[in-house]
């Protein structure tokens, strides 16, 4: 794990890849005092060096926001009982897809987000977005109007790389909405769920046109296409380019 200080009060933990994959997880941590929120939590074992991480400070976590509710985002909720929990109130189909019914005790949020929500963390400012895309559940986090936290609308490799979009036909969509929509927001500092904080708004412009471009493919075409036919014309080369397969699926 990888502590970077972004801000002062906003530290990224920065987890490497697991096997078979080619990005890691980041958990942020906004501080206030001796209290955190956190956006995130990664699986249980990450959560656990975050909460090491952050007593090391003097900080305990107070609360946390969940971005969307896919297993490697939530899982260490298990290891932080007592605390409040914020999430999109669309989590349940998300939920569904991965988790039986009975064990989804832990993972139901204390506070459900309809659309959009302030809040006022000691001296930070932060907002909920709602943004369907990546899922149904989809929250992007705006912090002190400066960072925003993408969740998985756009992935990154640990290498810099941009991900291929890990959707199905039916979500495509949404995930077009929904980079289109960051795309206007690019004044902020990206900060994906996976990969390094992105500064430069141009980058962010090119990898959402990429991304836009490779779904547009997909929808203009009613045949199943390759790989190669739904890239063609992007200015990148997409890491895990095996996921297009589950467009089809």
């Amino acid at each position: 794990m990888k502590k970077i200080e972004l801000s002062k009060g906003i530290i990224q933990f920065i987890f490497e890849p697991m096997e078979d994959v080619k990005y890691g997880n980041n958990v942020i941590a906004v501080i206030s005092g001796d209290k955190a929120m956190i956006i995130d939590t990664g699986f249980d074992f990450q959560t656990e060096e975050v909460k090491k991480g952050l007593e090391e400070l003097g900080v305990s976590i107070e609360g946390v926001i969940i971005s969307h509710f896919h297993e490697n985002n939530i899982q260490g909720l298990k290891k932080l009982k007592g605390v409040t929990t914020y999430g999109s109130s669309y989590y349940q189909q998300t939920l569904d897809q991965w988790l039986p019914m009975k064990e989804q005790t832990f993972y139901i949020p204390a506070i459900k987000i309809d659309k959009n929500r302030k809040i006022i963390f000691g001296e930070h400012a932060l907002e909920l977005i709602y943004n369907p895309g990546h899922s149904l559940c989809t929250l992007l986090i705006k912090i002190n109007e400066e960072y925003l936290f993408i969740a998985d609308e756009m992935m990154y490799a640990e290498t810099g790389e941009p991900l291929l979009p890990r959707i199905t036909k039916n979500d495509i969509i949404n995930h077009y909405v929904s980079v289109h929509n960051l795309m206007k927001l690019n004044r902020y500092i990206f900060i994906p769920g996976h990969g390094e904080v992105i500064r430069d708004q141009h980058k962010i412009i090119i990898d959402a046109k990429n991304v836009c471009h490779y779904l547009c493919e997909i929808l203009s075409h009613d045949e199943e296409i390759s790989i190669d036919q739904a890239t063609h014309g992007c200015t990148c080369k997409f890491v895990h380019t095996e996921w297009h397969e589950n467009v089809y699926k």
